[in-house]
Order: C-alpha cells, then structure tokens, then sequence
C-alpha cells in the first residue's frame, strides 16, 4: 500500500505543461488548431524533430542528444506532446473539479492508506496533504478518461495509479490528432517509437464487463 501511495504522489508532482497559445485564432474545432496556420520552421534553430500545433520540437526541448532519439528520450516527446494535448483537450471541454469531488478522493486515498500500520502519524500527514494537492489532477484525468473512452472505445488496462486507464482511447485520440496534423513526427524511427506505448499489447488489460467509468474508480467498491 505504501508503494501505490508513493506513486499517486510522484504523479501528483507530475503536472502537464500547457500548451502555446499566441497564434491567430482558429476556425475549426479541433482543439482550437487550423493547420493553414502553420508557418515554416526558423532554420535558425535547426531541423525541427517534431511539431505541435503551431510549435516546432527540437531536440533540447526534450534533451535529446540527436536527432535520431534513444527509446527515452522518444518517452520525453511523447510525454510532452500527449500532455500538452491532454491539458488543451480539457481546457476546450471545461473539464474542473469541484471541491467535493476533490475531498472524496482526499478521503478515499487515505481510507486506504491507513492499512499501512508501518507509517508514522506524521509520514501519514504529509501523505494527506499530498492527495489534497494533487486530488484535482487525479479527479480531471478521470474525468478525461472518461470522456475519451466514450469517443474512441478500446483497450483498458490496469495501472497502478490509475485501474482504469483506456488505452485505447488514447491511441484514437492521438490517432485524430495526429491526422487533423495538430502534431506530426517528422524520422519514421522517432514516430515508430513515439507511438510504442499505444500500439503493442498491453499486459493487466481489463475485461469489458468489468470497465466501469460511471464512478471515479477511487469510489468503486473492491
């Protein structure tokens, strides 16, 4: 149980980076994005590695060392280009949570914490605080869960911080996105390795009659 704490915390400190929004303003609805817009690279910064919506990725924003990128270093891209679609995604659709909604996760989380008899009381404080900080960033992403999987469907796997998470939802979302050219990886290598997360088979996957996104799952009884 103090593992499954500890990641919820990590995570928590994880917040996604919010998107560049000084362009002209769009006139279709995919995410606020109109691909006409786009302008050339500045080859003064070099070949770009990647582009998200009107911005251009080089390889030191992602701390890459070549253009060609190591497996990790395509795990920073993608990491940067899914949050930064994450946070636009929610921002357009008004995706909050309210105050209740945040204290139930609060509650939730240490309900479950306190089967961990080998923590101090202060250890389990710093925990508490810790899930209200980051209550939420858990309760939007729910949230987005579900909506996403309502659209696109698919693959749901078991994660450790997350029981729920649609996969496959994902994958179609990207899929649109990258399609309407809101983002585009330029070496066929990079975008093989870009994409390595949402195509393979995923282990821990969850039987459709079990997916349940009509409650936050920190709700659900076990």
């Amino acid at each position: 149980m103090r593992q499954f704490v500890m990641v919820l915390l990590v995570l928590g400190a994880i917040l996604p980076a919010r998107a560049a929004d000084t362009q002209p303003r769009p006139t279709n609805d995919i995410l606020g994005f109109d691909a006409s817009q786009v302008r050339p690279a500045n080859p003064k910064k070099g070949a770009p590695i990647a582009r998200l919506f009107y911005d251009y990725i080089c390889v030191s924003d992602i701390e890459a060392a070549a253009p060609k990128l190591t497996d990790d270093e395509a795990r920073r891209l993608t990491a940067k280009v899914f949050g930064e679609l994450r946070q636009r995604y929610m921002d357009r659709h008004k995706i909050t949570a309210t105050r209740e909604e945040i204290q139930q996760f609060v509650d939730a989380m240490r309900s479950m914490s306190r089967t961990d008899n080998d923590a101090s009381e202060a250890r389990k404080k710093d925990d508490q605080h810790g899930f209200q900080a980051i209550g939420e960033q858990f309760v939007k992403g729910w949230k987005l869960d579900r909506a996403l999987y309502k659209k696109y469907g698919g693959t749901v796997i078991f994660q450790q911080a997350n029981p729920f998470e649609p996969v496959g939802a994902y994958r179609g979302f990207l899929e649109e996105m990258e399609k309407a050219k809101v983002f585009e990886v330029y070496d066929p290598d990079n975008r093989q390795k870009f994409w390595h997360y949402f195509v393979r088979q995923h282990p821990f996957q969850v039987p459709a009659k079990n997916i349940n996104f009509d409650e936050p799952w920190w709700m659900q009884k076990r």
